[in-house]
């Protein structure tokens, strides 16, 4: 890896670490609900739980698919210099 990709990279997962903590329990809850709201689903129903639970797994999902592509970008090229 080169020393750019070598700074950059931790900086990058810094930024994106500390973007998933800045958010509290109780805001995320906020976000959720406003989300589903938005969605046109009515709070207290079934299908408004099932949404939060959706929303949720969405936002897991995007965090798990940056920290694979993280990953990927960290693999060495063996045989380049």
């Amino acid at each position: 890896m080169n020393p750019f990709g070598r700074i950059l990279l931790p900086l990058l997962l810094g930024l994106l670490l500390a973007n998933c903590a800045t958010s509290s329990p109780e805001q995320l809850a906020e976000r959720y609900k406003t989300q589903c709201i938005n969605r046109g689903y009515q709070p207290g129903t079934d299908a408004y739980a099932d949404c939060l639970v959706q929303v949720e797994g969405e936002r897991e999902g995007r965090i798990d698919a940056r920290r694979r592509e993280m990953v990927d970008q960290r693999q060495p090229m063996y045989g380049t210099r």
